[in-house]
């Protein structure tokens, strides 16, 4: 994170902290404008959305946590909380599962899915009593149901067909917000969504971005899926941005095109890999809460006697090789062990006198 980033975000926890929640998120985003791709500085936006009671843009901000470290459990702690405080209960429930898929030891996890499932239980109850069964989360009826609208183009919609880049050094790029929101919906890859080739500098990766993310910011863009849009263009900057992210995405662009692709996006593939290179008795240890607190204490069970073999080994190291040695010479050979002392006399006053002099040289090294 840059200094003046990390500054906007210390000044948001500062308000936050006291209360001005509003001013919170108007330094929060300032950082996240500053710094798109840290993960943390979305999830204090969340917690700042959720306490001004904007729910809506409290989970998308937590989904965009999810998206840029899908390990980190704050995120769907964060987006299940707005759940909860939207009296979404289900819709909490299978966050905080989802949570707990990747990070099963998390406390706030455990207690979020639980407070959840206890309100859920609270409130079916009470709608039971009265209406007899009845499902809190289930949209109302409607006697002319709207069509659904075509689901959006996501990364995972994936044809055999070779993925299109859209045509750069277009000077008719970039579109209209409404041009704009379709075509990055419905690009197939991260380079599509910024407009710019697959060799891009990161001066032009930059570039783009910032043109795109002032058309499509959600205080200007009020389009249906102009937030959906938004989201992409931060995911398909951040990983581009950093050059580990930039690799791993080429590598699995190239692994697209060489199966035709298979249904994956860029985070469940990446996630895949990772898990593959675990040895698998790794992945089952941490299925198991408090195994990190076990292994510990194994490792110094084994550990200690070690230690003490060595400390043993040593000293009858000294008893056989260097205590007999002097006891022979001071019982067999008297003038032996007087020039004996005398030599290691003289060898501890030439060390003792090394280590003055080092010590002079230190304390007068800049004078």
């Amino acid at each position: 994170m840059s200094k003046e980033a990390e500054e906007y975000k210390n000044l948001g926890n500062d308000a936050y902290a006291s209360g001005r929640h509003t001013h919170a998120i108007a330094y929060y985003t300032t950082a996240i404008e500053l710094d798109p791709t840290n993960a943390a500085l979305f999830s204090n936006r969340a917690a700042a959305y959720t306490k001004i009671e904007e729910f809506q843009k409290a989970k998308y901000d937590a989904d965009m946590c999810i998206e840029l470290r899908p390990e980190w459990p704050k995120g769907y702690w964060r987006k299940g909380t707005a759940e909860i405080e939207a009296q979404e209960y289900k819709q909490a429930v299978a966050t905080f599962e989802k949570g707990l898929e990747r990070s099963p030891t998390d406390q706030n996890l455990v207690d979020g899915k639980r407070k959840a499932l206890q309100m859920l239980a609270v409130v079916d109850n009470i709608v039971g009593q009265e209406y007899g069964e009845f499902d809190i989360d289930a949209p109302a009826p409607n006697p002319d149901p709207v069509p659904e609208p075509a689901p959006a183009a996501r990364e995972a919609d994936i044809t055999d067909a070779q993925p299109t880049t859209a045509p750069m050094g277009d000077e008719t790029w970039p579109g209209t917000m409404e041009e704009e929101v379709e075509r990055i919906n419905n690009a197939t890859d991260h380079y599509s969504i910024l407009h710019v080739p697959q060799d891009a500098s990161p001066e032009q990766l930059r570039k783009n971005y910032h043109t795109l993310a002032k058309m499509l910011h959600p205080d200007k863009c009020k389009l249906p899926r102009g937030e959906e849009a938004m989201k992409n263009l931060s995911i398909a900057y951040g990983t581009l941005n950093n050059d580990v992210k930039r690799r791993n995405y080429d590598a699995y662009m190239d692994a697209r095109k060489e199966n035709g692709g298979n249904g994956e996006t860029f985070a469940e593939w990446d996630h895949r890999r990772q898990e593959t290179n675990l040895p698998p008795w790794v992945l089952k240890i941490q299925q198991y809460r408090g195994c990190a607190l076990v292994l510990l204490i194994i490792l110094l069970i084994i550990l200690i006697p070690l230690v003490l073999l060595f400390v043993v080994v040593v000293l009858i190291f000294y008893f056989i090789c260097v205590f007999p040695r002097e006891c022979v010479l001071r019982c067999c050979f008297p003038e032996q062990w007087e020039e004996y002392k005398v030599q290691k006399a003289e060898e501890q006053r030439k060390a003792r006198q090394r280590m003055d002099e080092e010590m002079q040289d230190a304390l007068h090294r800049n004078v």
